[in-house]
């Protein structure tokens, strides 16, 4: 009941909740359209339901973040949202076999303990943060023909192309692969 007057809310932030409990049909009834939803230690178990209130914000969804979630096949559910311009995982893995909703994203943070071909995955970016949580981890990064921002650590890096004309570069932690 106390979000049914929030007509202007643009975020709204989870924290540390099972949202399994939590009905996803009463906040369809809700009218705000989310610009950025973020979700922190959060367990979301019921797919059917978070995609059909995702599917209600699909308008103006335009940045989702996970951190520290245990959840179900994330970028499953937003597949239907095509304004997302930024994803957040940090240390919530998205899974490789996941909808490919990702040419419309433009930012990715991503703190991670697999690897893949980001490049391949996301060919759109301009701006990538990436962690791997592992020093022996490697990540193959691919071909950037628009990035502008790149940030990589904590790993050896293989497979670096960046065509565009880029603004910032950032290095830590890391190797680059012989």
């Amino acid at each position: 009941n106390f979000l049914i007057p929030q007509k202007n809310l643009e975020l709204l932030w989870l924290v540390s909740l099972d949202l399994t409990y939590i009905t996803w049909e009463v906040l369809n009834v809700v009218d705000f359209r989310l610009k950025t939803l973020k979700f922190f230690q959060i367990a979301i178990e019921n797919a059917e339901n978070f995609t059909k209130f995702i599917e209600n914000h699909a308008e103006t969804l335009t940045h989702v973040e996970f951190s520290y979630c245990a959840s179900i096949s994330i970028l499953n559910c937003l597949k239907n949202v095509k304004k997302i311009k930024k994803l957040t995982f940090e240390w919530s893995e998205p899974d490789d076999d996941d909808y490919d909703v990702r040419e419309n994203v433009e930012e990715l943070k991503i703190s991670t303990t697999y690897t893949f071909d980001l490049a391949v995955k996301f060919p759109n970016l301009t701006k990538v943060d990436v962690h791997v949580k592992s020093d022996t981890q490697s990540l193959k990064l691919g071909r950037f023909e628009k990035l502008t921002h790149l940030q990589v650590g904590g790993c050896t890096i293989h497979d670096l192309t960046v065509s565009a004309s880029t603004k910032f570069i950032s290095f830590y932690d890391y190797s680059f692969a012989a």
